[in-house]
């Protein structure tokens, strides 16, 4: 289901869906690699007034990087530098009740490009969402301890002030990691990133790293001064 094609703007109107879909198609002319500043805003509005926000601002290619870490490759072809399968709910659409809807905005765009948006629909729906949520580390901090308890994937802006990280298993256990060790054992989960037009395959982007969460309770970052470190965490949640 077509949902919208965005251009000539740096912002996009409201957009309503209401039908229960599952999962968005983004496409642009754009590559994935060359999202800079877009954004992307996403929440159900529930009849009863208790809107249930998935996505809030958070960075167009961390979200992208996020839904499909592990299951969906980006794909390109002759007229889209980007098409990607970003999943909002596990197995299923998002459960809507009567007059009931999902609203979507993308903001800070580059206006001289192309953003399309299409919605999946799913023969069953679901109440199991993916939330998004950013977390950063600013630039004048050292050190940085970060709470992903409950989360099941970050997407970490990658930056050479970032010496090493250490992870806190649930088990009460920390393992210190450098970022290329990070960058490695990830990509032995999901090797491939995108399969370009012109058939290349690229493993991942220079400027991210993606890392699974499975067992742990928090990240603790060191750091040297500049710079502004990132983090797109998910989770999937009953609501």
């Amino acid at each position: 289901m077509k949902i919208a094609t965005i251009t000539g703007v740096t912002k996009s109107p409201e957009l309503q869906v209401t039908k229960a879909i599952g999962a968005l198609i983004v496409s642009s002319d754009l590559a994935l690699s060359a999202l800079t500043t877009e954004k992307i805003s996403i929440y159900i509005e529930r009849g009863n007034g208790s809107n249930v926000i998935l996505a809030n601002k958070v960075l167009l290619k961390d979200f992208i990087l996020a839904s499909t870490y592990g299951t969906e490759n980006t794909q390109s072809d002759a007229d889209n530098a980007l098409i990607a399968l970003c999943e909002l709910a596990d197995e299923g659409s998002i459960y809507l009740a009567d007059k009931e809807s999902i609203k979507i905005t993308l903001e800070d765009l580059i206006a001289g490009k192309r953003y399309d948006l299409h919605g999946i629909e799913e023969p069953q729906q679901t109440n199991n969402l993916y939330f998004f949520e950013q977390k950063s580390v600013a630039s004048e901090e050292f050190n940085k301890k970060i709470d992903v308890q409950g989360f099941d994937l970050a997407v970490m802006t990658v930056d050479d002030s970032v010496s090493d990280l250490s992870y806190q298993f649930s088990n009460g256990q920390v393992v210190k990691y450098l970022p290329f060790e990070l960058q490695t054992l990830s990509r032995d989960i999901d090797p491939i990133q995108a399969v370009l037009a012109d058939g290349n395959v690229l493993q991942g982007l220079t400027d991210r790293l993606t890392l699974p969460l499975v067992a742990v309770v928090g990240i603790e970052i060191n750091k040297s001064q500049g710079s502004i470190i990132n983090f797109v965490v998910r989770c999937l949640k009953t609501v």
